[in-house]
């Protein structure tokens, strides 16, 4: 069951790399932004379920909730180091529900902008991307939990958040000289993180 469960978030992170990197690529529409959204919050809820089936096995609980917001609590609950992602499953779920203006649709900057409360949300293709990482450390963070020996082993797993890079403006240069290192007797230069989610997904099953 548990590893149906993992099979199953991974086929739906596959179709929202294809949605990213395929799909919008060429047709900028704001309904691929959308789509893709869902695909991510069915990856989530997967996986939820997943970890929530091994803390069943292991006598935690006897039933699994219907609600989705019962099993977000019990997640946090049972594994204190997913705080954070279940936070960014609710902004999600927040931003899918809410109403949504079009920016930019057929153009490069196409970005879906959804109304959150008082707050304006802007979903571009880097933030897409970025939406993607998150879902996908989450994801592998719960398949290594399931594959603990035994329920205390699971509060050594640690989930690897992906850091945001922030764009720099091409208008602004920085006057300040990137920064050297020495590793291995070499000057270089430090890079920032860059997220390669095809890399993420392969191998995911081996976690």
């Amino acid at each position: 069951m548990i590893e149906e469960l993992a099979e199953s978030s991974l086929e739906e992170l596959k179709r929202a790399d294809h949605s990213i990197y395929v799909s919008l690529k060429y047709t900028r529409t704001v309904d691929i932004i959308k789509n893709t959204i869902k695909r991510l919050l069915s990856a989530f809820d997967i996986s939820i379920i997943q970890g929530l089936e091994y803390a069943k096995e292991n006598k935690k609980i006897s039933s699994i909730p219907a609600s989705s917001h019962q099993r977000a609590l019990l997640m946090v609950k049972f594994y204190p180091q997913l705080k954070r992602s279940i936070e960014f499953y609710t902004r999600l779920k927040n931003v899918d529900r809410a109403d949504y203006t079009k920016k930019e649709e057929y153009r490069k900057n196409v970005a879906l902008i959804a109304k959150v409360g008082s707050n304006k949300v802007e979903v571009n293709t880097e933030e897409l991307r970025n939406f993607f990482d998150q879902t996908v450390s989450f994801t592998k963070c719960v398949t290594k939990i399931t594959s603990s020996k035994n329920f205390a082993a699971t509060k050594k797993v640690c989930v690897q958040h992906p850091v945001k890079k922030i764009k720099k403006d091409p208008k602004k240069p920085s006057d300040k000289p990137a920064k050297k290192v020495s590793r291995l007797g070499k000057n270089v230069s430090e890079k920032s993180y860059k997220v390669n989610p095809h890399a993420k997904i392969t191998g995911f099953g081996g976690y």
